[in-house]
Formats: C-alpha cells, structure tokens, sequence
C-alpha cells in the first residue's frame, strides 16, 4: 500500500484545488501548521510535478462482508456485536490537533495504523454527542482527509465504525439522557457526510448503508430527515425508485430537521462559523496558529460541502437490488407483525414507506393496510401522505393495487377530498396508469361491491383528460358488451350517471359514439363461433348509440328550447348538428362493418337500422329499463329524431338499398329516405339558408333515388333471345323519388336548381306547380306546351311495352296469356325515363303533393331562390309565349295564380323578385282599364261592398308602389358609388379616341405620319373640357400637389367649417345613403375611416365640426368596441398592458368630445332637436340595422342631454319623433321611431307617454330601467310602512304620498306598472297574521282600500299580459276577504265593491284571462256572494258577462241634479243644498263627479259655493287626475283675481293643484310667487308645503 501512495516528502507541495494540510509539528518532517506559514504564493503546478496527494487505491467492496445470508434473514444481534467490538479493539485515540500528523506518518507505515487511528476518532466524536459542537480540529481533519485521502476509509472496519455513528445505538437518546436541541443529531451527520465524501463516485455502495438507513428511518429519524445529508439520503433512496411527493403537498414535512438542529449544522459546516469558534478544549499551540488552522479547515470544509451538494443521485445498489427489495419487505412486515393491532404502527413506519414506496411490493402491503391507517385518528395525517406517496409510485403494473384504492370507503369529507388529490396525483404520471384507473373504477361500478367514490373518480378522471377518458370508456363499454353476460341495462344506467355527473361537460358524446362503433380488441377477442354475441353486441351498440342521442339534450338545450330568444339558437343548433353525426357514424358503421364481420340477421339489421334513424316505436327505446322517463318522452322523442339530414347518411341509406348484399330492399331504402327528408324538412324554425336541416349537396343523389326506383324482374327468368326488356321503374316508388327530389331542390336551390330545371322535365313540371300552387297537369304556366297530348301518347307507348314485357314473364313461368284485364305489373309500373318528357302524375299523388306543398313551405322557398330564379323564368316563359305570333288564345291568358301569389305575399315582398312585382301590378293597370270600360254608370254606381274591395286593393298597390321604390331608390344610391371607377375608364377610352382622331388630322394635314399611341404627342398633354359633367381621376401628380396645399393652406379645415353648404354632413348622409342600400352589401359594409382621422385631427377644436359628425364619429366607436369585444375570448383581463393603455386612451378622448356634445347642448337647447332628427334620418338611410341603431342613438341621446336641456325644453326635442310615431303610414319607420321614442320616454317622462303601446313597448319597459322607479319605489315603500293609526302629521304625509301616487298612476301608468311587483310584497304578512280588530287598528284596511283606488286609474294597461304581478296581488285581496268577511262583516263591502268593479272591468278587456282567473277563484267568490248578497257584481262575475255600471235610475238622478245646479247657477239661487247632494252621492260614486265638471269651475267665483266647489274639485281630481288640465286655466285666474278672499281659498289648495297637475306646476307657483310680490298675501307657507309634497315624492 505504501508504494502506491509515493514518497512522503511529495505531501509537503501546496496541494492541489486549494486543499491545506492540517496537524502539527514532529521531528521528522515540517509539521503541517508550519508549512501552511511559510508556505510560497501559490503557482500552477506543471506536468512534471508529483501531486500532493496520492492517487486513491481502489475502494474495498465490502458487499460481501455486509449482505445478507442466503435464506434473507437479517444477520443476528451477535454479529453486529462482533464488527462494533472489532472496531472498538482497535480504536486509537490521539490528541485531536495531532490527528492528521499521526494519519500521515502512520500512511506508509502500516494500514492497520491508520484504521486504529481513524476509529479513535470516531470513538472520539461518540464521546463528543453530548456537546453542542464536536472538536473543532477533530471534524476539520477528517473532512481533510475525507476529501483527499478517501481511500483511508474504505476499509470494513472504517465503514463499520462510521456507520455505528449512524444507528441508534449510538444516539445519545438511547443512553437516557437528553442533550441539548440539535446536538444529538451533529455526529450522525457529521459521519453521513463523509461517507458520502468517500463513497461519491462509487456507483455499488456497501449494504451497511441501507440498513443503517432503515434503522434510523424506523428509529428516530436523526439523520434521514436531516437537509444536510439530503445528498447521502438520496443515494440510498434512488434504489427504491420512489417518486417523493412535494412538500407542499404533505401534510406534514417528512423529510425536515428541526431548527435546532439545523443551526448546529450551521456551526459545522459554515466556514465562517468555523471560523469564529474557539473550542475551549483546544489549548495546544498559540492562538495565531490555531486560528490559522481552523481557518484552512473550514475552507476545506466548504469545498466539501460544494463537492456534496453537486454530487449526481443514482442508485448506488443496482448490482444488489433482489437484496435491497428483500430487506426492506422482510422489515417491513417484521414491523407491521410485531404489532398487536393492525392499526397499532408508528409513525416512523408509515414514513419509511413513503420513501420506499417505489417497490412494488411495499406498494402492495401499504394498499392492503392504508384503509385501516388512515382511520386511525393518531396515523391519519402519516397515513394521508402515504396515500399521496403510494398514488405517486402507482403504474400500470399494480392492477391489484389500484383495485384496492377504489374500494377504499372513506367516511369524512377531508378524507375524500385528500383521496381525490391523490388520484389526480396519480392520473398525472402516466397514460397507461390513467386507462388502467379508469378501467378498474368502471369495473368497480358494475360490480356488486361497487364504492361510493366511483362517479366522483370518474369525474375527475374526465375533467383531467376528456378525450383520454372517453376512449377508455368506450373501450371499457365494448369489453363488457362482447362478454358471455348481458350488460346493457347495466352499461345504460352508468353511461347516465356518468353523464349527470359531468353535467353534459368533459363527455364529448360524439367522440364516445365514434370510439363504441370501432372495432378494439374485445372483437378481436372473439371467436368465429361467436355470432350470438356478435348478433346481441350489434343490438346493444344500437341501444347505446341512441341513448347518446338522447343524452346530448342537455339542460341548457331543454332551457334554449323553451325560450324564444334568438341567442339560444346556437345552442339547439350544435345539439342538432350533434345528433346528426352521430346518425351519420352510426349508418355508416351499418352498411361498412355490421355487415361484413357481424352479419346479423336481416330482422335484427333493419331493426338497428330503424333505431338509430328513430323510426321505430317508441317503446323500443325504453322497454329495457324504463328511461327516457314519462314525463320526458316526448319532448326527448321530438328533439333527438328532428335533425337535420346529412347527405352523408342519406346518400349511405340510398346505397344499402342498391346493393345486393345488404338487407335493405331497394323499396325500402326510398321509403326510409322519403321519411327522413320529409322529417327533415318539417324543421321550419330556423333560417334555411343560416341553418339548412337537408344539406345535401352531392348531385349523385338524383341517381341514386332513380336506381332505388328501377324495377328488376327476377333472375331466374329467362327472356326470349335478342329481346330487351324496357327500363321500368316502380311507379309507387318512381313518383315518391321525384317528390323527395323536389324537397332537396327547394332547400338546395343553387346545387340542384339548373339541374332540375334544366335536365329533368318532370321535376320541373313539380316546380311550377308548388310555386304557381296548382296542382293540375299541364299547371296552367305550361297550357301552351300540349302537354296533354303528349302525355296521351307516352302512356299508350307505355302500356304496350309494358303488356309485352309481362308476356314474356309469363311465358316463362306461368304460361298465362296477358292482356289489359289481368295483368298485374300495368298499374304498378312506368317507363324508367326521368331525363324524357314530363309525365303526369296520379292523381293520388297530385293530392299528396299538394299537402306536402302546404306543409312544407316548398313553394315558398322556391320563390325566394334567384340562382335560378324559378319564378322569374315561368314569368318570361309565360310573356314569350303569351307574345309568340298566331297564339292568341295564349296571349289573351291572364295569370291569376300571380295574382294569387303576391297577394299571399303581402308582408313579404322581399321574397319575390322585382319583375314579379311588377308583372303584377301592370296585370293590376290592365284589369282596371278593363273594369273600367266595362262600367257604364261610372264608379258611383257601385256598391259599397264594391268600393270597399276596390279601396282594400288600391292599398296593397300603395304598399306594393312604396317597396319597389325603395328598392330603386336603394340600388340606384350605390349604384352611383360602384360606377364612378367603371365611368371613368369609359370616359378615358373615348377621350382617348377622340384626341388621337384629332391628332391624325392635323398629321394628315401636315407631316403626314401615321398616329398611334406610341408616336402622339397631344394624348399626354390634353383632357376633355367638360367642368360640368361627371368627376374626373387627377393624374397622381396632381393629387400630390394638392395634398401638400391642402396641408398649407388649411383647406380642409375651412371647408370642414362651412355649415350653408355642410359639405362634410353631405359626405356623411350619401355614404349612409349608399352603406343602407338593401342587398349591397359591399357598400354596408364601408367604413369611415376618414372621419376617424378627422375628428382624432380636430380633438382640440371639435367645434369646427357639425354635431351630427361628432355624433356619428361615437356611433362608430361604440360599433367597433362591440365587434372588438366580440373578438376578445378571454375577456378584457387577458389584454396587454399596451392594449389597455390604447383603451384607456381611446376612452378619454370619447369622453372629452361627450362633454363638448354636452356644452353645445347646454348653450343651445334646440341642438337637442337637431340630433334626434339626425338619428331618425340614419334610420331612413338604414333600415336593415335601425333597431340597434336606434338603441345606441338612445344612449348617446340621453348620455348629452341627460344633465344639461332644461326640462321644459326636452318634449320639443323630440317633437319630430314623436310625429313620426304617430304618422302609421310610415310602415317600419313608425315602429322604430315609436320605439326610440318609448325608451326616451322611460328616462324623461315628460316628453309624454307614446299614443300607441304595444307589445314591444312592454317588452322593453321590463328590460330597461326608468328614471321614475325610485319615485314610486319611495311612495309605496312609505305608503305601506304604518303599523299603527297614523298621527295628524302622519295622516297628512300619507294622503300626500297618497296624491302622488295618484298623479303618477293616471300620468304615467306603464311606468307606474313597472313597481307592480312590489305592492303584493309589501302586503305580504298584513293579512292572516293578526286578528281583524288588530289589523284594523293599524291601519291596514285603509291601506287595501287605497290601493286598489290607484289601481283603478292604471286601466286598461293593468290588464296586459306582459305585465307582472297582477295574479299576486288579486291573490293577496282574495286572502283579505277569505280570513276577515266573517268577522269584518260590512265594513269590507267598500273595498269588495272597488275590488269586483276591478275585476269587472277586465272581464270587459280581456274576458278570456279574467274567466280563467275567476274560475280558479270560484270558490271563494261563491263563498263571499252568500254572505254579501245585496252586491249584485257578483252574479256578473259567476256568469261571465260584465256589469253594467250604471243603472238608468242613477243616470237619471244624475241628469237631474245637473239641470238644478245650472237652473240654480243662472238665477244666483243659494245651491248649498244642491252641491251636498252632490257631495254625498260622490262618496259612493266619486265618479259621478264627472258630470259637473264644468260647472265646479265656474261655481269658483260665487262666494256662496266657491269652498264645496273647491273641496269637490279635489276629491274628482283625486278620483281622476288625468281631468286636472281643464281645472289649471280657471285655478290660475282665480290666484289673480282682486278677490284676496278667493285668492286666499285656492292658496289653501296649492299643494294638491301642484301635485295633481304637476305637468303645470311651473305656471301654478309663478302665480302663487306673483301674489307674494305684488300683493300683501302671505304664500310662503303654502308654497312650502308645495315644495313639500313633491320632495315627498322622491323620499326627501
């Protein structure tokens, strides 16, 4: 050994990679410290230089000392005694500080020396595990020799005694006393580090390592889940193959030291630390050299450390894995057999198994004990991370493994939660060990012993990868499928489950479909005797193919279908096209495999067939278990069997009936398919061209139904040599194949409508009369054609071939001789000719045909096609031949199913084309100057019936007259922007001509030379002088020029400011004019790009610029953000910071030029006016987006008026709006205008509700809010909040809250319908709560009875069916009048008469809602009329007729007391009496006051009547306040009349005048101030009050 280390004196160079020696000084040699003080400044060591240190000898391979014995039992107590004793024997101990000099010298003098002195120093360290920190010298030294004599400590009996560091025995813990935190764990550390030092670069390590690592991982785990001996550790674990968890996921940290121990580690190894310290054991030598040392060995030591952190992990026991696997399965189960329990382990264990769990077979024991751990309270966070761990290790080969995870039953959520995030640990590593998941969970589920956890496995597995797992499930689904078992209804019922779930998520349907009809390897599987369950796996497929059809009808689907709005259609759209590929992969899955490696019978074929089609019975569908459910079939049945058609499934269906090796009859396949197309075209929901339901667009398909139709007589019949039998077809099936030809031609106009037209006659004879809508043969387009007489003769023809035909049959088989009378094939068959003449079809047909027609709308899509316009060419076909020469009778022909035609089409004329419409009205011109040289007598003379219809026509021709010119108009606009181009080059070319012609003359005239363009010198140089006729291209230089003085001279800017002309508002109206030309879709396309430049250009001078261009310059932007945002799938969120900074930008600018709209606006009222004019013509420009055009011109309206047009000027702006609502003439304009004009309305009462609401209007009135719902929310909320009998104060708050409500009801009834929903809620919990006398005192019957007063004045728009609420708050009066008539007795007949006079009135609305209502009332109201009988409303109400409201007696009475009261008035009698009488009838009947309206304002001016006439005028206005308009006039001259006395009594009444008539309250208090200025009257008081009483209506 010593010749292989050199010569000593080698050891004195300064070594290499920065190592220093450490020791001290001997009489031999210069002592290490000393050399390290006279050492020279380093220098490279050359190539001729001995190394410092010595080459390693190889490393002892200890292995065989240390392995286990053949039977894999652990070696005995006793033999471990034997190596520690060894090691002790020939331990050394020497001074510390001389270690490394004693090593060196012993180095050539004896191996034994230097394992003596090595194992004193590990006696040493044990003796030091009690100190905080080991000698300082003692550890620095050995990391020395470590790093550079690593071959020191390979010997046995080194290893052995470096490893006793590592056991257990040798803890301080193990002795009975306790250290100090971290001490404990610094030696064992220590050791593991400069084993690991030695053993780096060795790829077989000695067993001791790995029983010393299991030892401590069972014990106390010192050192294993110590951070600095990560690098030991990891070696040892990389045989394993065990993938740890993160810790982030643990649930505790398995693999930490505490922080103790991890500071004293700090002391050991961080050269400052090292550094720093003084032992105070070290006293040998003077300090400055002891600090030299220390300092040389803590650099040493942080080499060391760099070293081992950047050492590769690999398994260092792969020569002895059988042993490893062995050891640690046989310690394991020592472990796990020692216990009493299964529960009863440490925690210790459970850790040693996470790190292990990389070998299968601890996989297996944890799996088999993990369920029982992990219930235990003391192991559950332990067991949680070995479940994690095991999950993590899991692959495809632990099948048993897995099967043992799924069936674990966990009890408590957290446990579940943990389980799942484990398996999607699991599912992560590999895709076998996903699929072998899955399998097992769906095995799992189908089983008797099936967890509760399966679904929710399965959800997740499919949430992970869907497309993965649907395979797999497919897969799974055939394997079971092709077993000895039937597990259809099983597979059924998981498929649902599955599939809720998901919630119709993760599970592409179609896919799953896709991967079912497959052929995997369950077929494969099979055997060729097999065909019972081939037969069965075919049926079953079926049954699964459809009920994926019906699972596809999501949710969302069934909520799409019951909606109406637009945005659902998408929705039902993909479910259909869903449904219909799964139809497509099924036929095709029919015809190409079921037949060739299934070969079922043919019953079995068609019925699979039928299935997947959905044309069998229903009860096919679910005779196996019961589903889809009752109450769903039908709606299941209709969605999944209406679909549109494929043409790939048609095309196949047609296929199967041709080929002769498939079941499927050729009768049967034109059967199947007439049934489809017609299903298919019955879906009339949806646009057929956006959303076509035949899409069908192969052209084979015409030959395809022919061949389906041929007739074929059998083979074995053998026919007369050299004759040809004629092309027959099926007459049956040939007549239903050109109907199904017609249905594909009207929805596929452009494929297959030159085709049809052209190429086969009979189809187009079908054409004419679906369009014409006259079923009769020749249609009456076509008498011209002797259509007829041909007819006659292609029958007879017909007929011979086909008796013949039949003869010869015959003779070959029955020998039955033939004729007309017997022969059978003469009525079924016809000439196989579809490319021949046009035939007739039966009448039977004829009637069929015409059904159809009306069912299926053909002959409306057929006249909505232009390429070819079918209707247009009947229509020029007819002119040719009504104008063709010597056929009068055809030209005298009218063409009344024109008529009939646009008549049907009145609504819609834009389906037909223009010289259709024009055909009729000039046959229109042509009837009337007929009829009118017919009339002798003169229009006059007619009857009114005849006028009538003559003036029903004249509007129909209007109506026609105002479409075509529209379209005129329209086409004529853009024609003028697509012809400038186009007339330019015209222009050039002839100008051209022209210059060279004249050019030649003058040549001719004087040099003689022929001119060309070549050679012409004036064709560069001239222009035609034309300045008025049509614009002309500048040369490019020209534009040049004239860019640069537009810049210069600021042209542009001048011109932008002329407002007589407003050139820029023209530029703008014509592109408008050109973008809302209906059909050019190029030019509405266009964008305004210059105004962009032009406004951005302008943003610090906006006032240059027309406000309709500012206005159009926001439209633009608002429809560009909309179409932005469209683009935008991740939203906003997603956008970069540029993006948002360009946004944000872009906002800025918009709202500066708003509030410059704003400022204009503020500064001239009447601009307001200008800008709703300017929307209202972009309307007329453009029809086709004038809805939402309408809605954005609203929010740009209101968004500049809103704060900023005085309120009595805001009706005026919108005067013109409001007129073009009113004018009904104005057709769609109208309705958009009225509905701009009730969205203005919603946010500025004032300018007056619209004179017409419809429908939309309430539509819109629920969708949008009001500026006046906080108003009314305010009064009903204060109206309905008194719990007790209200104070005097509290008593007139309510009657003014009450007066407002009033006002707002008869002023503004929609929008006071608007908070309907709000008053039953409000009276929820009055009634049946408390007792009468309760409910009584606090108020409640008085608030019932109002109500129902405001009620009254909301008719008839109450009434509407849009409107919300109404059924709860009758509801809420039935429950006033079931829990108090017995006990409230007559004081509840006011409010019950008010209620059934409510009632009444809408039985006299809407009886049909009003019957319905009282029918499901009519209990209690039979109830109530027995103990109210003297009410006679309710033998009106049980009948259902209405009441007449006044008798003749009281109408009378009323008359009467008029005639007094005027007879009284103009003799100046004493009335008193007479208005009393007045008075008191009112109380009853304040209706009545109605009558003496006029004359109440005219009883203000006798002093003797004015205070009645006062009281009586406010108790009508509360009655009615919409009458408060005829009362203002006289109510203001009474405040002006010297009468202080008069003027004084209608101060009293200011606040009610202000409130109920508030659309006058301006006029009201100017009059009310001028008094307090002028005269001596104090106002202030009532003028307060005023002001009271409207803040009252905002909840101020």
């Amino acid at each position: 050994m010593a010749s292989k280390r050199g010569p000593k004196v080698k050891l004195m160079a300064m070594p290499s990679q920065n190592f220093i020696a450490l020791g001290t000084t001997s009489s031999g040699a210069p002592s290490a410290q000393q050399s390290l003080k006279t050492a020279p400044k380093r220098e490279p060591i050359n190539e001729t230089t001995v190394p410092a240190v010595a080459p390693k000898k190889s490393k002892l391979q200890l292995s065989h000392h240390m392995t286990r014995s053949s039977g894999g039992v652990p070696q005995g107590a006793a033999v471990r005694r034997e190596a520690g004793d060894q090691w002790e024997e020939a331990a050394q101990e020497v001074d510390p500080s001389t270690l490394l000099d004693r090593v060196l010298e012993a180095e050539d003098v004896s191996d034994e020396r230097v394992e003596a002195l090595l194992c004193g120093a590990v006696r040493q360290l044990r003796a030091m595990r009690s100190k905080p920190v080991p000698d300082s010298a003692l550890y620095l030294t050995l990391c020395y020799l470590a790093k550079t004599r690593p071959l020191l400590f390979c010997t046995e009996i080194v290893v052995e005694a470096f490893c006793s560091l590592l056991r257990r025995d040798s803890q301080p813990t193990a002795l009975g006393f306790k250290n100090k935190a971290g001490a404990a764990s610094q030696v064992p550390v220590l050791a593991a580090n400069l084993l690991l030092c030695v053993y780096h670069d060795e790829t077989s390590w000695p067993d001791t390592f790995l029983k010393v690592f299991v030892e401590d991982s069972l014990g106390d785990r010192v050192w294993v889940d110590h951070d600095a001996c990560k690098g030991f550790v990891d070696n040892i674990m990389a045989s394993f193959g065990t993938r740890m968890p993160p810790k982030s996921m643990m649930q505790q940290d398995v693999l930490s030291a505490t922080g103790a121990a991890v500071a004293a580690v700090t002391k050991l190894v961080d050269p400052a630390a090292g550094a720093t310290s003084s032992p105070s054991h070290l006293t040998s030598g003077d300090d400055a050299s002891m600090d030299e040392t220390l300092t040389t060995g803590a650099a040493t030591v942080s080499e060391t450390k760099e070293m081992l952190d950047n050492i590769a992990v690999m398994s260092r026991f792969a020569h002895n894995e059988q042993f490893v696997v062995q050891y640690v399965t046989d310690v394991i189960n020592e472990a796990l057999n020692r216990r009493t329990t299964a529960s009863d382990v440490s925690r210790n264990l459970l850790k040693l198994m996470i790190s292990t769990a990389g070998i299968p077979e601890v996989r297996l024991i944890i799996a088999q004990k993990l369920e029982v751990w992990i219930q235990n309270p003391k192991l559950t966070r332990p067991a949680q991370d070995l479940m994690l761990g095991l999950c993590l290790n899991c692959n495809e080969s632990d099948a048993e493994v897995i099967g043992m995870l799924v069936k674990m039953r966990l009890k408590t959520k957290p446990l579940i939660n943990h389980f799942i995030t484990c398996v999607k640990e699991m599912l992560s590593q590999s895709v076998d060990t996903f699929r072998l998941v899955l399998r097992t969970v769906l095995y799992n589920e189908v089983s008797p012993t099936r967890s509760l956890n399966n679904i929710q496995l399965i959800s997740i597995m499919f949430q992970h990868s869907a497309d993965r797992s649907t395979q797999v499930l497919a897969d799974v689904f055939q394997e079971m499928l092709f077993s000895r078992d039937d597990y259809l209804k099983t597979l059924r019922g998981l498929l649902r489950e599955i599939v809720r779930a998901l919630r119709h998520e993760h599970l592409n349907l179609l896919t799953f479909a896709e991967s079912l009809i497959d052929d995997g390897p369950a077929f494969a599987d099979l055997e060729p005797n097999d065909s019972g369950i081939k037969e069965r796996a075919v049926v079953a497929i079926t049954d699964l193919l459809t009920m994926i059809m019906f699972l596809s009808l999501s949710p969302a689907v069934k909520e799409a279908v019951s909606t109406t709005k637009t945005d659902r259609r998408e929705i039902i759209r993909n479910y259909q096209m869903q449904n219909s590929n799964i139809q497509r992969i099924a036929i095709h899955w029919l015809q190409r495999t079921v037949i060739k490696r299934y070969r079922p019978d043919r019953s079995d074929y068609l019925h699979c067939l039928n299935k997947v089609l959905f044309m069998e019975s229903a009860e096919h569908y679910y005779n196996r278990d019961g589903w889809p459910p009752e109450n769903d079939r039908n709606l299941m049945f209709r969605m999944t069997s209406e679909v549109p058609l494929l043409e790939e499934t048609l095309i196949r269906v047609l296929s199967m009936g041709s080929a002769k090796d498939n079941p499927l009859t050729s009768a049967e396949a034109v059967e199947l398919s007439d049934a489809l197309i017609k299903r298919a075209a019955t879906i009339i929901e949806y646009d057929s061209v956006a959303f076509p339901v035949l899409m069908v667009r192969d052209k084979e398909i015409f030959r395809l139904l022919m061949a389906n139709a041929i007739y074929r007589h059998p083979d074995n019949i053998s026919l007369p040599s050299g004759y040809e039998p004629p092309n027959m077809a099926i007459s049956d099936l040939y007549w239903k194949v050109w109907l199904q030809l017609l249905i594909l031609t009207a929805h596929n106009p452009s494929q297959f409508g030159p085709l049809a037209w052209d190429g086969y006659p009979t189809l187009g004879i079908l054409i004419e009369m679906s369009i014409t809508n006259h079923f009769e043969f020749p249609p009456p387009t076509r008498m011209c054609d002797d259509l007829a007489n041909r007819e006659l003769q292609i029958a007879a023809y017909e007929k011979q071939q086909i008796l013949q035909f039949e003869s010869y049959l015959a003779a070959a088989s029955t020998k039955v001789q033939i004729n007309e009378t017997n022969s059978l094939l003469l009525s079924k068959l016809i000439s196989m000719d579809p490319l021949g003449p046009a035939r007739k079809p039966p009448q039977s047909v004829l009637d069929q045909f015409k059904q159809l027609n009306t069912v299926l709308r053909l002959g409306h899509l057929l006249c909505q096609s232009r390429n070819p316009d079918f209707l247009l060419e009947i229509i020029q076909r007819q002119q040719r031949q009504s104008g063709a020469g010597g056929q009068q009778a055809c030209a005298s022909a009218p063409m009344p199913w024109l008529v009939e035609l646009v008549e049907s089409n009145e609504n819609n004329f834009g389906m037909l084309p223009v010289q259709c419409l024009c055909e009729f009205l000039l046959g229109q011109i042509s009837e009337e100057e007929a009829s009118q040289s017919q009339v002798t007598g003169g229009y006059e003379s007619s009857t009114k019936f005849e006028k009538s219809k003559r003036k029903e026509k004249r509007r129909k021709q209007m109506k026609l007259i105002a479409h075509l010119q529209q379209i005129i108009a329209a086409q004529s606009q853009c024609a003028r922007s697509d012809d400038l181009a186009n007339r330019e080059l015209q222009i050039a070319a002839y100008e051209k001509q022209q210059i060279l012609q004249f050019e030649s003359y003058l040549a001719a005239a004087s040099t003689k030379v022929q001119i060309n363009e070549t050679n012409s010198l004036l064709l560069s140089k001239l222009i035609s002088m034309d300045p008025l006729g049509p614009a002309r291209k500048p040369p490019q230089s020209v534009l040049d020029q004239f860019k640069q003085l537009n810049t210069v001279l600021r042209l542009g800017h001048l011109l932008c400011q002329s407002r007589n002309p407003d050139f820029l508002l023209e530029i703008i109206q014509r592109q408008q004019r050109q973008s809302g030309a209906g059909g050019q879709q190029a030019c509405a396309s266009a964008p305004m790009p210059w105004l962009v430049e032009l406004v951005e250009s302008n943003e610090n001078n906006f006032g240059m610029l027309p406000v309709q261009c500012l206005c159009e310059f926001l439209l633009g932007q608002i429809s560009e953000e909309e179409a932005s945002q469209s683009l935008v799938t991740g939203g906003y969120e997603s956008s970069t910071k540029f993006e948002k900074s360009k946004r944000k930008e872009k906002r800025r600018k918009q709202m500066k030029l708003i509030a410059h709209l704003q400022q204009i606006i503020a500064a001239q009222s009447q601009c307001a006016r200008e800008l709703v004019e300017y929307f209202m013509k972009r309307l007329t420009f453009q029809q086709s987006s004038a809805r939402v055009l309408a809605s954005k011109a609203l929010s740009l309206v209101m968004t500049t008026t809103a704060d900023t047009v005085p309120h009595e000027d805001k009706p005026l702006a919108f005067t013109d709006v409001s007129d073009m609502e009113d004018n009904s003439a104005a057709g769609d304009k109208s309705a958009i205008a009225s509905e701009l004009l009730f969205r203005l309305y919603l946010q500025i009462p004032s300018i007056e509700q619209p004179s017409r609401l419809t429908e939309t209007h309430f539509v819109i009135s629920g969708q949008e809010p009001s500026s006046i719902d906080s108003m009314t929310h305010n009064l009903l909320t204060a109206f309905t909040s008194f719990e007790s009998t209200p104070t005097r104060r509290q008593s007139g708050y309510l009657n003014d809250c009450e007066l407002s409500m009033l006002k707002l009801a008869s002023k503004h009834p929609v929008l006071f319908l608007r908070q309907l929903p709000m008053i039953p809620a409000l009276l929820k919990g009055k009634v049946s709560s408390v007792a009468y006398d309760v409910f009584k005192s606090r108020n409640y019957l008085s608030t019932f009875k109002k109500i129902l007063n405001i009620m009254r004045l909301l008719k008839p728009h109450l009434w509407n069916k849009d409107v919300k609420g109404l059924n709860e708050l009758l509801l809420s009066y039935i429950q006033l009048f079931t829990d108090y008539y017995r006990c409230a007795g007559r004081e509840l007949l006011p409010v019950l008469s008010q209620f059934l006079y409510l009632i009444d009135d809408w039985i006299k609305f809407d009886c049909e809602s009003a019957k319905a209502w009282i029918k499901a009332n009519r209990k209690t109201i039979v109830d109530l009329s027995s103990v109210y009988p003297e009410q006679q409303l309710f033998k009106s109400l049980l009948s259902g007729l209405p009441f007449q409201s006044q008798s003749h007696h009281e109408k009378h009475y009323s008359e009467n007391l008029l005639l007094r009261l005027r007879e009284g008035r103009r003799h100046d009698e004493r009335m008193d009496g007479i208005l009393n009488e007045i008075d008191k009838l009112s109380d009853s009947k304040p209706d009545v006051l109605e009558y003496f309206a006029d004359d109440l304002r005219q009883l203000y001016f006798n002093a003797f009547t004015r205070e009645m006439a006062f009281k009586l005028t406010i108790k009508l206005l509360n009655h009615n306040p919409s009458l408060a308009d005829r009362f203002v006039p006289t109510y203001c001259q009474c405040l002006q009349r010297n009468d202080s006395y008069l003027a004084n009594l209608a101060l009293d009444y200011l606040p009610e005048f202000v409130i109920l008539a508030q659309e006058h309250r301006a006029i009201i208090l100017k009059k009310a101030f001028e008094i307090g200025i002028m005269g001596n009257t104090n106002v202030i008081n009532n003028i307060s009050d005023s002001f009271a009483l409207m803040n009252a209506q905002i909840g101020v």
